[in-house]
């Protein structure tokens, strides 16, 4: 089995200024309130550090605290990789010396040594600094600042990391310690790192969404033309020819929402745009995607690169100095662009020209006003990598690196990200390959996994050939949910999703507005997420997770 996290194509980072939520360690506890986004990585952190690797050094949970003995180097590194995020941890020496302590970033190529691996890292150190360097087999110091450490006392470290610009703050998380620009390493994994002391580390977390409110300013934030102000604690755009803000991060696979009101009747538009790179002055200086509305009664989805390039349109009840609930969700080349209505899109279009980049709010000859900004990441498994890094099987033959997860004939298979997640919506499509009888499906809030069709704690939801979709949990025994009629057919395509919020767990088949279950259930609130088969061959494509 791979006791490795999933390899994420997460392209988010965190507002630092925007706004006030309660903290959610990936292990340990915290209660204060801080400047995060609202989003967070869920590792699942115990003593038999599932989901972390160790290069060197002597790691160990005790009463859910990280504790690294004291040693000349020591790495431990969750097994995920993030580009754009906000890291956080408390961290102690455990003595006093020339030795440090801290958070490593970015890293890849890691190995045994103190320099052993390509990344970032930054610690403190009792002799009174704060420490940021790179390393790629050797150090190479970015910069320093002097901090009051003591030995045994938690200190909280946070690393904001959005393109080159690296932020470094300890304990006062307003003002940072170190502003550097660094764009050698762009992406790879985050964990702990010591050298000459040993450590205490909690509240370990990642945080990968934005959540803006405006109620402060617009930290994070860069306008190309027009006027954004947000004193108001909204963003009010000003009536332009041409505005255009965004958020300073790249993004790839996302949900973006916000609110948006037009303030006047006209012929122009309002909305987000995204995966946008190359910004200027003018309407259409930028390469990528807008998705817009106008008080015509008109939603708009079209693409710039210089030149406008209209792409798809749609009808809406749209009234000036009315609050509209827009939505845009991008995975891979299916942009989606919903206003009003979160469950049904207006608009349902293919386009690949642009897959990463800037995302934020435009305006054309009208202006505006925006709240509720926000940007959640959606995991894409394409199943393009042939060691399907990131899963963890149980039972079954699974094979990927084609584009699909090919899943061998077999009385029980199982494979999951190895992960844990808790309000979720999880979509893939799904093919059965053997005509006679057996069902394949998702697993879902899934603990305790072993061999066996039944042995794990959790949820399946599952399409069977003799014409059912059937959501279940299992605890070492099968215990049917619900299950209804419906025609499936060997060697056909279908789009399934599962969405759970709380104890709501929704499926869906084909038709994507409307469940065909819809059931109550409290008994497993967590746990991982993947596939199973039963009695059954498939193939997998897209499989895709957005948090909730």
């Amino acid at each position: 089995m791979v006791n490795a996290a999933p390899s994420m194509a997460i392209g988010v980072a965190a507002d630092i200024g925007a706004i006030v939520a309660t903290w959610r360690p990936l292990f340990g506890k915290c209660d204060e309130k801080v400047p995060l986004s609202t989003s967070v990585v869920p590792v699942n952190f115990d003593k038999n550090m599932i989901g972390w690797k160790v290069f060197d050094g002597t790691f160990r949970e005790t009463s859910n605290k990280l504790t690294v003995s004291d040693t000349n180097s020591g790495k431990a590194v969750y097994d995920a990789l993030f580009d754009n995020f906000i890291l956080d941890a408390n961290v102690a020496l455990s003595k006093n010396g020339d030795g440090n302590g801290g958070l490593v970033f970015r890293a890849t190529e890691l190995g045994n040594g103190p320099d052993a691996y390509h990344g970032y890292y930054v610690g403190i150190t009792t002799a009174g600094k704060v420490l940021l360097g790179r390393a790629d087999g050797t150090w190479n110091p970015l910069g320093s600042s002097q901090v009051s450490i003591s030995a045994n006392q938690m200190y909280h470290i946070r690393v904001q990391a959005m393109g080159d610009l690296i932020n470094v703050f300890v304990e006062d998380m307003m003002n940072p310690k170190m502003s550097v620009r660094d764009g050698t390493f762009k992406r790879g994994s985050a964990g702990v790192r010591v050298f000459r002391t040993g450590a205490t580390v909690d509240n370990f977390a990642v945080s990968l969404a934005v959540s803006d409110d405006f109620a402060t300013n617009m930290a994070n934030w860069k306008t190309y033309d027009g006027k954004f102000d947000v004193t108001s604690s909204e963003m009010v755009a000003s009536d332009a020819s041409s505005g255009k803000t965004v958020y300073v991060a790249s993004f790839q696979d996302f949900v973006l929402e916000a609110n948006i009101a037009l303030t006047k009747i006209s012929d122009g538009n309002a909305g987000l745009i995204f995966r946008a790179t190359d910004l200027g002055h003018g309407p259409d200086a930028y390469h990528g995607y807008y998705a817009g509305i106008d008080t015509g009664g008109r939603v708009t989805l079209g693409r710039a690169d210089g030149t406008w390039r209209h792409l798809a349109r749609a009808n809406a009840d749209i009234a000036a100095n009315e609050m509209h609930a827009m939505k845009v969700r991008a995975v891979g080349d299916l942009i989606e662009v919903f206003v009003d209505d979160a469950k049904t899109p207006k608009i349902s279009f293919r386009d690949s020209t642009f897959k990463a980049g800037s995302a934020g709010v435009r305006v054309f000859n009208t202006g505006a006003r925006v709240n509720s900004f926000m940007i959640q990441p959606v995991l894409l498994e394409k199943f393009d990598n042939k060691n399907m890094v990131g899963w963890e099987s149980f039972d079954g033959d699974f094979k990927s690196g084609s584009g699909e997860l090919l899943v061998s004939e077999a009385n029980s298979g199982k494979a999951i990200y190895d992960t844990t997640i808790k309000d979720f919506i999880l979509e893939t499509d799904i093919t059965l390959t053997k005509k006679n009888s057996g069902n394949a499906g998702l697993i879902f809030r899934a603990k305790k996994l072993g061999s066996g069709a039944d042995t794990y704690h959790g949820y399946y939801a599952g399409i069977d050939v003799s014409g059912w979709l059937v959501l279940g949990r299992a605890d070492g025994r099968w215990v049917t949910l619900q299950r209804v009629q419906m025609p499936v057919f060997a060697n056909k395509k279908y789009h399934m999703k599962v969405q759970a919020i709380g104890e709501l767990i929704e499926v869906f088949v084909e038709n994507m507005s409307t469940p065909k279950i819809s059931v109550r259930d409290h008994v497993f609130t967590t746990g991982a997420i993947g596939v199973r088969v039963f009695q059954m061959s498939a193939r997998l494509e897209n499989f895709m997770v957005q948090s909730m």
